[in-house]
């Protein structure tokens, strides 16, 4: 399996509002051999202290820096046919793939969150954000914060696993959280759909959505039914789902307003994806 281990530090949250300021990528092929590939990214926006305070990149260091468009090639091909795996994996896909798309490339390609690798692997422990890795397991960096220090953290926590568990039951469980195994499938689906009511149109079942985002046929069932009941108590009239259900981290802050009263009258946690898909069959 040939991986690419990915951090983005960005001006912002929203990958259609913010802009990618430096990408990092450590690329580990089958035959064992590693790439290294690091690059400050001139955004055209400027970045704000609290980003400068995070991530100690300033306005200075981007200033002379190359646009994306102009490192798009390179991170196109480092991407391309490789597992994307991050830390939130949906962040850092999320800001990648949207920056490629407007520099005219459509990157399709699995991913994998180390967050939840590290929690299936590692129970016993509470904590699995980056810090507590780099301090648990001793991992060498120069910056936090820094996309190619941060990559290169997401490689040696794998290295880790392979020395720690058997190699067999790392494999199984990658393949278990490989959350866009039919990301090819979605990208057909949001080229040929540009609306919800297309997206009906082509009658996708609830099944076939199941399997797509890889969740169990009962549990969207059991919201609908739970939102139906209790659609009363909210309005969801002004909630339009998205025509690309690969947009989900942008999109979900945008109708936040609705999703947290649906969450708060149904008391209990559910996430932003299995809501949207919902909305689709209330629609």
């Amino acid at each position: 399996m040939n991986i690419a281990f990915v951090d983005v530090e960005t001006t912002g949250y929203d990958p259609h509002d913010h802009r990618v300021i430096e990408i990092g990528i450590v690329t580990l092929d089958e035959d064992g051999r590693v790439q290294r590939y690091g690059k400050l990214v001139n955004p055209g926006i400027e970045v704000s202290y609290m980003i400068t305070k995070i991530t100690g990149i300033t306005n200075g260091d981007i200033e002379h820096a190359d646009s994306f468009q102009q490192v798009a090639q390179d991170v196109y091909d480092l991407l391309d046919g490789r597992l994307f795996v991050a830390h939130n994996v949906g962040f850092d896909y999320s800001f990648v793939k949207t920056e490629l798309q407007r520099t005219g490339f459509t990157l399709k390609t699995h991913t994998l969150c180390t967050v939840k690798l590290s929690k299936r692997l590692y129970p016993q422990f509470r904590q699995h954000k980056l810090d507590a890795l780099i301090e648990r397991y001793n991992f060498s960096y120069t910056s936090r914060h820094r996309a190619l220090d941060d990559a290169n953290v997401l490689y040696q926590f794998y290295r880790h696993l392979l020395e720690d568990i058997p190699p067999s039951q790392v494999s199984k469980a990658m393949q278990s959280l490989i959350t866009l195994d039919n990301a090819r499938r979605y990208d057909e689906l949001s080229e040929t759909c540009n609306t919800t009511k297309e997206l009906l149109q082509k009658q996708l079942s609830i099944d076939e959505i199941a399997r797509i985002r890889n969740l169990s046929k009962s549990t969207i069932i059991s919201h609908i039914e739970k939102i139906k009941r209790n659609e009363k108590h909210f309005d969801i009239s002004y909630l339009q789902p998205p025509s690309d259900l690969l947009e989900g981290v942008a999109h979900a802050r945008k109708i936040a307003r609705g999703v947290q009263e649906i969450k708060q009258v149904m008391g209990e946690a559910i996430s932003y994806d299995i809501i949207r898909l919902c909305l689709l069959f209330l629609r």
